[in-house]
């Protein structure tokens, strides 16, 4: 990850060089929906009480955004929002028997607000367009702990970087597919528990709109 990230930021820099000033301007819009993979598990083992913890996962979830930005040229800047309905997975020791192993199911939606900048490689093709794309913003869960709320969920920065392909459909309509990588930090703040590095993987299909193309 760290080689992707060494290629892809400087090749995001420099290409933001390359704009000419006299590029025309074009809004886009993209609703998407698709899956999150949590690659990471959220935890490892901690203690609430006299209760131990093995640890807690995210299910993999659907997931549903839009990306809103304008392009000029081979560069584009947009903004981010990516919903995702999860559910997270405690393991702890019974109650009567500390060898018995129970699994806590409980909401723990992610939402995650970002900017990013998109890179439009040279096309091979009047319909294809491949981008790579880098960005960083605010992932928030839903939950702290299985009595919180929004209000008392945690937000913790994150970056990602991805790329995609862009198909013309018209001049003003575009379909559009999108790999990401959202890069995290969670701190489970309790019973010891350690900070773990999260990967988030978007794979998302939408449409892109050019209103007023």
């Amino acid at each position: 990850m760290r080689r992707l990230a060494a290629v892809l930021f400087p090749l995001l820099v420099l290409s933001a060089s390359a704009v000419p000033a006299a590029a025309q301007a074009r809004f886009q819009v993209t609703p998407f929906g698709g899956g999150m993979v949590f690659a990471s598990d959220l935890s490892d083992a901690f203690s609430l009480g006299d209760v131990d913890f093995e640890g807690q996962t995210l299910n993999n979830s659907v997931a549903l955004g839009v990306h809103a930005g304008v392009r000029f040229g081979s560069i584009a800047v947009e903004g981010t929002v990516a919903y995702a309905p999860a559910t997270m997975v405690s393991i702890s020791d019974a109650e009567f028997d500390q060898d018995v192993k129970v699994a806590v199911f409980s909401d723990q939606d992610v939402l995650i607000l970002g900017a990013n900048a998109l890179f439009y490689l040279p096309r091979s093709s009047p319909f294809f367009e491949f981008f790579l794309t880098g960005g960083g913003g605010i992932k928030k869960y839903s939950q702290a702990d299985p009595f919180g709320g929004w209000e008392d969920g945690a937000s913790d920065p994150t970056f990602n970087l991805g790329a995609g392909l862009q198909l013309a459909v018209s001049p003003t309509v575009s379909v559009r597919l999108d790999l990401r990588d959202y890069i995290s930090s969670f701190d489970p703040g309790v019973g010891g528990g350690e900070k773990k590095t999260q990967q988030d993987v978007l794979i998302a299909a939408g449409v892109t709109f050019h209103p007023g193309s």
